[in-house]
């Protein structure tokens, strides 16, 4: 009976670690750790690894690892077996559950737009609200001279950057603008219900959140 327990126990703990980690056989490249000593801060979106999921464009999953995105060279970096990897090409989607208080539950990009604005096929962009048209936000990673010590030693920082775009499948995506008209004609085949729902509404389309329930209502009609 003992050993009949024993076995059970240890069968549980093999399947809840297979469901755990699910690699579909793709994997990336050892990640070169790379040299910032000139530059103040990271070039990550976060500081750590959060608990995600990586999909490549033929449909292979790596999932349950722990992951990261260097958002100065658009690269997702992830940790299996106790070695870090890079994907740089060939992903499709990833998501990031970081389960932090005050941050989102989870955090779902996209890649494989084509190229617009300043950036390129391999640009990931955040999906805050999706269908019909898709709401994108890019987190890039530049360098600019430090607000701290830059007359003194012209030393350079980490500065996060953050656009919004709208998006149809296959088209280049078009980054949000404050001209009203110019956003309105972006949803040509149903403008004149928008811009009435714009008008009742009155929601602010400055902000983050009016652009998602805008997109929203839209991918409804």
């Amino acid at each position: 009976m003992y050993r009949l327990l024993i076995c059970l126990l240890v069968s549980a703990c093999l399947r809840t670690s297979a469901q755990s980690t699910v690699n579909t056989g793709w994997q990336g490249h050892e990640y070169a750790t790379k040299q910032f000593s000139d530059i103040d801060g990271n070039p990550f979106l976060f500081d750590e690894f959060y608990r995600g999921r990586i999909v490549s464009a033929e449909g292979l999953v790596l999932d349950g690892i722990m992951v990261k995105y260097e958002a100065y060279s658009e690269t997702i970096v992830y940790l299996m077996g106790g070695r870090t990897f890079e994907v740089s090409d060939g992903a499709a989607t990833f998501v990031l559950y970081p389960a932090t208080d005050g941050m989102k539950d989870s955090l779902f990009f996209r890649g494989g737009y084509p190229a617009a604005d300043n950036n390129t096929s391999r640009t990931f962009y955040e999906v805050l609200a999706d269908g019909k048209i898709a709401l994108l936000k890019t987190h890039k990673k530049i360098t600019g001279l430090s607000q701290q010590n830059a007359l003194a030693s012209n030393k350079r920082e980490f500065i996060i950057q953050e656009d919004l775009y709208l998006a149809r499948a296959g088209q280049a995506p078009w980054k949000v603008t404050k001209d009203k008209d110019a956003l309105i004609a972006r949803f040509s085949d149903q403008k004149d219900a928008v811009a009435a729902w714009m008008g009742k509404s009155k929601v602010n389309l400055k902000r983050e959140e009016g652009l998602i329930e805008l997109v929203r209502f839209y991918n409804t009609l």
